[in-house]
């Protein structure tokens, strides 16, 4: 005989959803990183001023 389904609070299903929308940020995160490896980033005030020269 199989166990009847568990219930969830409002609170479990919230933690279980941020915790999966957080595992899907971190590994698109890394993904992205391995994209740009060995690249050093660019400052942020250059790119602001590149846009602003334009």
């Amino acid at each position: 005989m199989t166990d009847p389904p568990m219930k969830l609070t409002t609170s479990q299903v919230s933690l279980i959803l941020q915790r999966r929308r957080a595992a899907e940020f971190f590994r698109r995160a890394k993904e992205l990183a391995a994209t740009t490896a060995d690249t050093p980033q660019t400052d942020s005030t250059v790119l602001i001023r590149e846009d602003r020269d334009r």
